[in-house]
């Protein structure tokens, strides 16, 4: 019999393996209920799952943050830059030049596009 902290446990340890087999077993049926071809859902985590960057969308250098860059991108590059792929913590975007650049996600904003003109007094 086993111990604890001194005194007996009474149960047996034939009965704990008994139980550890028939839970083992549950388990074994359990995921062969789970089909062949069955893929679990894919969601991106850390900072990318709750990203408001996709893919293909025109962003730009926070206005804060331009100097850190001024170096390397040019002024139209620094406000026209297009989203390629989104990364746990970075963006890896394209210049107007095509040439790939990666940025964290804290340094870039969204660039609001304008809406389609519509004449006045029309509503959507």
């Amino acid at each position: 019999m086993f111990t604890k902290a001194g005194g007996v446990d009474a149960v047996e340890p034939s009965k704990l393996i008994a139980l550890a087999d028939a839970n083992l077993k549950r388990a074994v049926e359990l995921l062969e209920r789970i089909p062949e071809d069955y893929e679990a859902p894919r969601r991106a985590g850390g900072a990318a799952g709750s990203s408001r960057f996709t893919a293909g969308m025109t962003v730009q250098i926070r206005e804060k943050r331009r100097a850190t860059y001024a170096d390397d991108l040019t002024a139209t590059e620094l406000v026209g830059l297009k989203v390629a792929e989104v990364r746990k913590h970075k963006v890896v975007c394209v210049t107007s030049g095509n040439v790939k650049v990666l940025i964290p996600t804290a340094h870039l904003e969204v660039v609001q596009q304008p809406e389609a003109a519509q004449p006045k007094g029309a509503r959507s």
